[in-house]
Order: C-alpha cells, then structure tokens, then sequence
C-alpha cells in the first residue's frame, strides 16, 4: 500500500501572550521527517499575516483508510517538523505534526519574548529553542 497517496494540510498559527494576539511575519518552516524521524529537508517556508496565520499548506499524508482500521503496513499520519522564529523572540521546534488525509490541522504556535527569562538566572543565554514533541497516535500503536 502507497503511505503517501493521500494529502492533508496543515495551518501553522504563531501566537505570544499564551494565544492574546497573533505575531506578523514569524518565520514558520516545515520540515519533512524519514522513518527514522530525522529531518530530511524543508518543504515549506511561509510567513505569517497579521493575524498570526501562515498559509495553508498541502502535504503528502497516508490514505485516510490507515486511520480506521488497524494496520501492520501502514501509519494513520505523515509526520511533519514545525520551526517557528521570529526577531526578540525564543523559537520553538515542535516535532511529529500529524498530518491525516483530507484533514486540515492546525498547529498553534506560542513564542515567548527573549527577555522572559532574562531574571531566572545570571548568565541565561539570550536565545534558546523550545522543543515540543508531539507522541504517536494510539492508532498507530
């Protein structure tokens, strides 16, 4: 069975303020994943409107079939990684978008202000990476 002739999209919304207001121009980068869950490059590299959102996108994702029945052949989504940066802000990495065919995920995305963390202690580097990792779906255990 081909894992990849479906398509699903993903929407990528980059928020500060634990979701208050949308951040403009952040650079969101999706990265597709080989079986192993390594990168294997960017396919997508989009800005943000003022709203906070970047264009929806098209993805290569398993048939829909994968995800209702149990399969030994064939994972329910394709996993993506997600690289949000913006200038004064820490970026986050998120790992394992699921992405299901003929579904539109949206992703959010909270960055944090570089200085939020400027007096937890001394010596804190300026810029740091968040790194989220999204667990497998229970249909693909």
């Amino acid at each position: 069975m081909n894992n990849d002739s479906g398509t699903g999209y993903l929407q990528v919304k980059v928020v500060s303020g634990n979701g208050a207001f949308g951040i403009e121009d952040a650079l969101v980068q999706i990265f597709g994943v080989d079986e192993g869950g390594q990168n294997t490059g960017i396919i997508y590299s989009l800005r943000t409107d003022a709203s906070g959102l970047a264009p929806k996108v098209a993805l290569p994702a398993p048939p829909k079939a994968n995800s209702l029945t149990p399969q030994e052949d064939g994972a329910p989504s394709a996993s993506y990684h997600v690289k949000v940066s913006k200038d004064n802000y820490n970026s986050v990495e998120i790992t394992d978008v699921p992405v299901f065919d003929g579904v539109t995920s949206l992703q959010r995305v909270n960055l944090l202000p570089e200085n939020e963390f400027a007096d937890l202690s001394p010596g804190y580097p300026r810029e740091f990476t968040q790194i989220y990792d999204v667990p497998p779906s229970e249909l693909s255990l």
